[in-house]
């Protein structure tokens, strides 16, 4: 299993000893968690080269600070809700894994 998620691979013949595939398992996690924080700030750059395009003065430095402070958390995910049609198009969008018109 692990030979599928981290590009080591053992020495043929010799079992692995119990650190080493500890190590192969934080190391094979921390690529992934590398891997997903890629695929996000990938599609947040799309998302937001999209709004720039559609409003060219916005002003992208407002929203770094994230939501805006007058807003509960209900609101919050009522906004959510109410973008994730939008958001699920937009990630669409997006050839992530190099596969884009390889499909039936």
């Amino acid at each position: 299993m692990l030979d599928l998620i981290d590009q080591e691979v053992p020495e043929p013949n010799r079992a692995p000893w119990p650190d080493i595939i500890m190590e192969r398992c934080k190391s094979a996690l921390k690529n992934f968690k590398n891997y997903a924080h890629g695929v996000a700030c990938s599609v947040v750059v799309h998302a937001l080269a999209v709004v720039r395009s559609v409003y060219p003065s916005v002003k992208l430095e407002r929203i770094d600070g994230g939501f805006a402070q007058n807003l509960s958390d209900e609101q919050i995910t009522a906004l959510e809700e109410e973008v994730s049609d939008s958001a699920i198009k937009l990630a669409d969008d997006m050839d992530l894994f190099g596969d884009a018109g390889n499909e039936p």
